[in-house]
C-alpha cells in the first residue's frame, strides 16, 4: 500500500548503549502485550535521518493484526486512563509537543482530541479521503478502517475502565478475554535497547 498514511517515521537505528525505550507504563501486564517495546527510543546524542525507507513486515494475516491491535488498546487505553486521572508518570518520556517532531506533533494531536465525539470518524475520512487510502482500493479501505476501530476502540476501554464495570456484561457471558497469556519475554522500561532482538 502506498496511500493512507501508511509510512511511519520511528527511530530504530541507534548505538547500542546510547537509547533505552521510554516508560510511560512500568507495570503493565500480560494483555498489554509488547507494546512498551514499540514506543519511542529516548537517545543521549543527535539524531539523523536515512533516505532509504524500511520494510516493516510484522503481519500475516488479518486475525494476528486484529489480535495484536486489541492489546495494544489494551495498552493504550491505560495509558490515556491514567493520564485522565493525574496518575501518569511521563517524566522518562517523549513529550507531546505541537511543533516538535513526527512523534511528538502525533501524540500532542492524539491527546488534544481524544476527548472529542466523532474522531474515530474523522480519523478514518483523514486516512481514506484526505491522505488517499482509496487509491489502495479494498486494502486502503480495510487499512483506514482497521485504525479508525482501534482508535474507538481504545476510547470505549477508557470508558469501561472510567464506569468500572464490563460494558458488555459480566464474567457469567463466557470466557474473559483479559486472560490471555501471551508469551513475550519481559523487558524493563528503561532497560538497555540489546535485548530487542529476542522479541
Amino acid at each position: 500500500m502506498r496511500f493512507g498514511a501508511t509510512g511511519l517515521e520511528k527511530l530504530v537505528l541507534f548505538r547500542r548503549g546510547k537509547g533505552r525505550f521510554e516508560c510511560r507504563i512500568g507495570d503493565q501486564d500480560s494483555t498489554m502485550a509488547d507494546m512498551e517495546v514499540h514506543e519511542h527510543v529516548l537517545v543521549a546524542g543527535s539524531v539523523g535521518r536515512c533516505r532509504a525507507g524500511l520494510d516493516h513486515h510484522n503481519v500475516h494475516s488479518l486475525a494476528r493484526y486484529i489480535e495484536k491491535h486489541n492489546a495494544y488498546s489494551n495498552w493504550e487505553a491505560e495509558l490515556y486512563y491514567r493520564k485522565l486521572q493525574g496518575r501518569l508518570a511521563e517524566a522518562d518520556s517523549l513529550p507531546a509537543a505541537p511543533f516538535g517532531n513526527r512523534a511528538q506533533r502525533r501524540r500532542w494531536l492524539k491527546q488534544l482530541t481524544f476527548r472529542l465525539p466523532g474522531t474515530s470518524v474523522a480519523l478514518f475520512l483523514y486516512l481514506y479521503v484526505c491522505r488517499g487510502g482509496f487509491l489502495d482500493g479494498l486494502p486502503g479501505l480495510i487499512y483506514c478502517g482497521f485504525q479508525a476501530v482501534q482508535h474507538f476502540h481504545v476510547k470505549a476501554k477508557v470508558y469501561e475502565k472510567q464506569v468500572g464495570e464490563p460494558m458488555l456484561g459480566g464474567a457469567e457471558d463466557g470466557p474473559n478475554n483479559d486472560e490471555v497469556v501471551w508469551s513475550v519475554p519481559a523487558l524493563g522500561c528503561g532497560e538497555p535497547s540489546s535485548r530487542v532482538g529476542e522479541l
